[in-house]
């Protein structure tokens, strides 16, 4: 999926984010989170004139109510609030470009999105129809107490063949991928632990919020050059949150969570795969490349390290990587981790 940048082009390919098509099997008595209820009721089914209902799990077309001529009166509504500048970035998934809010000139990165036959909706509230998910998700990741980690969804606008979000740009930044290149691949551990705490802590609240990013990686995340400050950004790959399996991956290939668990038996869960995408992003900030599977068997005895890091460095890197995600250090407790605490 799409992930844009301020100030330069960055393209995804789409074999990066093959969409879930198949949800995890799960109830409405088995959703995650102590916001259990308000889960429940986003995701009720949806009444209106329409013979389609909407229920948990269900997969529905692309809404088709709308008229063709209806088309250009929508689109000019939600453009003529902005003046539409350069193209960010484009992908399979569609095209980000940058923007500018007509009533207060605030910058806003506008993505446009094409819809597929298994486009997935969901109920979010306060709004009388569902919305494609990765709405909805943005719009969840966003609900409750502000927090700048997670790029602001501030507008969108659904049609029958595409949607548009208009999102939060933040000034003077790249994405982490690229900020990472410009100091030669590789960061000290004084900059890793500063990055992961923020990406930790972003990849917290959206769990706390009932949201499985499931695509947490150097490319979604934007780095304020100025500030260092971090925002998790794009969730076109995501899902709800559950306590039950997922069975499909949706994301990229070098985060998803390594044999047995996924690949083997086609089967993980949302908390221990968010720790484990964790684990990848910190051993490729502080090695420069991404580990293969020889760590495989030295990561199962709790055995890798390397000397140029400290030893709290590679044990923390071991905690989320560990084969076994039971053995895998819990997501609410990695900013407790020795690490964080005598890095600097």
């Amino acid at each position: 999926m799409l992930a844009f940048v301020c100030r330069q082009i960055i393209t995804c390919t789409v074999e990066d984010c093959d969409h879930q098509e198949e949800l995890p099997d799960s109830s409405p008595d088995v959703l995650a989170s102590s916001e259990d209820q308000q889960m429940q009721e986003l995701l009720q089914p949806r009444v209106q004139d329409s013979p389609v209902i909407l229920s948990e799990g269900e997969i529905e077309s692309p809404q088709t109510e709308q008229q063709d001529n209806d088309v250009g009166t929508i689109m000019e509504d939600i453009c003529s609030k902005y003046d539409i500048g350069d193209l960010l970035g484009e992908g399979g998934f569609g095209s980000v470009y940058a923007g500018v809010r007509v009533m207060d000139n605030l910058p806003v990165a506008l993505k446009f999105a094409g819809k597929t036959e298994a486009m997935e909706y969901i109920n979010i509230t306060d709004h009388p129809r569902p919305v494609p998910l990765e709405i909805g998700l943005t719009f969840l990741a966003n609900k409750g107490p502000s927090t700048p980690h997670i790029i602001k969804l501030l507008d969108w606008q659904d049609l029958p063949n595409h949607y548009i979000m208009v999102l939060q740009r933040p000034s003077s930044c790249v994405t982490l991928f690229d900020f990472l290149q410009s100091c030669g691949g590789i960061f000290n551990e004084e900059i890793a632990c500063h990055v992961m705490r923020k990406v930790v802590e972003a990849a917290n609240s959206c769990c706390s919020r009932g949201v499985f990013h499931r695509d947490v990686k150097s490319e979604n995340i934007l780095v304020n050059t100025e500030t260092l400050d971090m925002t998790l950004i794009d969730f076109g790959c995501g899902d709800l949150l559950y306590e039950t399996a997922y069975h499909t991956f949706s994301g990229t290939m070098q985060y998803c969570p390594p044999p047995p668990e996924y690949l083997e038996t086609s089967k993980y869960y949302g908390r221990p795969a968010t720790v484990f995408s964790m684990g990848v992003l910190l051993y490729s900030v502080v090695c420069g490349y991404f580990s293969d599977h020889s760590d495989q068997d030295k990561l199962k005895d709790w055995l890798w390290y390397l000397p140029s890091l400290t030893k709290e460095c590679s044990h923390l890197i071991n905690a989320c990587l560990h084969p076994d995600p039971e053995k895998r250090i819990h997501l609410d407790r990695l900013l407790l981790h020795d690490w964080f605490k005598v890095i600097p």
